[in-house]
């Protein structure tokens, strides 16, 4: 489980191969408390994958013009794992989760930013 600030969090949710699931546990740690949470990275098609221009928090970032960078699209699920009840599958309610749809570049501070907002909208 890796410090949700730690240096080596940054490394572990770099973007994962075009075709590979790939799944983070993260902790954020206070004075005498912890939350826990488990991203995972879903690949889409990206013909799967068009999003209204207007959409804030799904808003898909282009590569620079001239830039030569092959383009995927991932679903970032973020799940919020310190809950009163054990996470369970069988359970959507027992699961708080987030999810956005992200593409192909460093998408550290969108973990950073969906994991402050599930702990705002949760306290605990």
């Amino acid at each position: 489980m890796l410090n949700l600030y730690d240096p080596a969090a940054r490394q572990a949710l770099r973007m994962p191969r075009q075709d590979q699931e790939h799944t983070v546990e993260l902790r954020h740690r206070g004075e005498g408390w912890w939350v826990d949470f488990k991203v995972t990275f879903i690949p889409e098609d990206p013909k799967q994958c068009v999003q209204p221009e207007t959409s804030g928090t799904n808003t898909l970032v282009q590569p620079a013009a001239g830039e030569n960078v092959e383009w995927w699209y991932h679903r970032m699920v973020v799940t919020f794992l310190n809950l009163t009840e054990e996470p369970n599958e069988r359970d959507p309610l027992s699961i708080i989760r987030h999810e956005r749809l992200i593409s192909s570049n460093d998408h550290y501070d969108l973990v950073l930013e969906d994991c402050r907002q599930l702990m705002k909208e949760n306290p605990f």
